[in-house]
């Protein structure tokens, strides 16, 4: 069994089992599997624990305060309660002040699962292994050295990964997503950000997808497994940097009329490709017509997809 073991720093929030202590103080809790953090303006950072439990430092504006602690059988529960009193001694009188900032520093030791939700908070990960969950409304988030089934999502804030393995599902909304080195499965979703990839080693089918932002990517086994790159309005790229692809190219554009215009996606390609179907969809008031064109570069059973609706497909040698 682990043990978790919080520096605590914060009064409040919580009714139940509360475990509470002074700053200086050291709680120890058994058989802990799972850590939850529900906060809201507090920036988080997550390290690898150096031993087995966790340990975890909180700090409201200079002061060290105090945190509230739930055990639910292996379940471990904290909340932050933003707006708490702070009182001091100043000249011989009482003086009350509220934190403008909030800091968490977390040790988490490896098969700890972790769940992270906050509002406005930034998070970075530093290092572990296990499952993690990190949510943010518009904070970024960043993620390094960490091996597992990983979920990110930043409704507005960037996110970038580095450096690890495993599962990963990132979800952006207007931020920037950038992926560096590392292997696994993919799936990669951005509602008008960007997406940077360098050096991904693919491990299982994964996917690439941006609404108006470009998808740029670059992996080092190009082929090895089934992918998708898509921007509906962007770029959307693979380079290759002298690899050789293998397995079936699919790429694709769209054609749209809108008020007696014509707009038209672009592919380019090193490869001769031949067409391979058209599909019309309805959009709004308007038609769209989507037309798919491969090449099968050998006979491997994979297949790279890169497709954009009225921006650029393309595949660079």
């Amino acid at each position: 069994m682990k043990q978790v073991v919080i520096i605590l720093a914060f009064l409040g929030g919580l009714s139940g089992s509360l475990l509470q202590a002074q700053s200086t103080d050291l709680t120890s809790f058994d058989g802990v599997t799972d850590l939850v953090f529900e906060g809201q303006i507090g920036d988080i950072v997550v390290h690898p624990a150096p031993a087995e439990r966790v340990m975890i430092k909180f700090m409201a504006g200079e002061e060290a305060a105090r945190v509230p602690a739930k055990q639910e059988g292996g379940r471990l529960i904290i909340k932050e309660v933003v707006n708490d009193a702070i009182t001091s001694q100043e000249g011989g009188a009482k003086v009350t002040s509220y934190p403008t900032s909030y800091q968490w520093d977390m040790y988490v030791p490896k098969g700890v699962s972790v769940q992270l939700t906050t509002a406005t908070g930034s998070i970075r990960v530093l290092g572990g292994q296990g499952k993690m969950e990190a949510t943010t409304a518009t904070g970024a988030i960043s993620v390094k050295d960490y091996q597992g089934k990983i979920f990110a999502k930043s409704s507005t804030g960037a996110l970038s990964l580095d450096q690890v393995e495993g599962q990963c599902s990132i979800s952006g909304g207007t931020g920037s997503i950038a992926l560096a080195g590392g292997s696994g499965s993919w799936e990669v979703e951005s509602g008008t950000g960007h997406i940077e990839a360098e050096a991904l080693r693919l491990t299982g089918a994964s996917s690439f997808r941006s609404g108006t932002g470009n998808v740029n990517l670059n992996v080092v086994n190009p082929g090895a497994e089934n992918m998708d790159i898509h921007s509906g309005t962007g770029l959307a790229m693979l380079s290759l940097e002298g690899q050789k692809l293998t397995g079936t190219l699919v790429m694709g554009y769209a054609e749209s009329k809108e008020r007696g215009k014509v707009y038209k996606g672009k592919i380019r390609s090193p490869f001769q490709l031949e067409p391979a179907g058209e599909e019309k969809i309805a959009v709004g008031r308007n038609t769209q017509t989507n037309f798919l064109e491969q090449i099968e570069l050998d006979g491997s059973k994979t297949q790279t997809k890169i497709t954009t609706g009225l921006g650029k497909a393309q595949l660079k040698s």
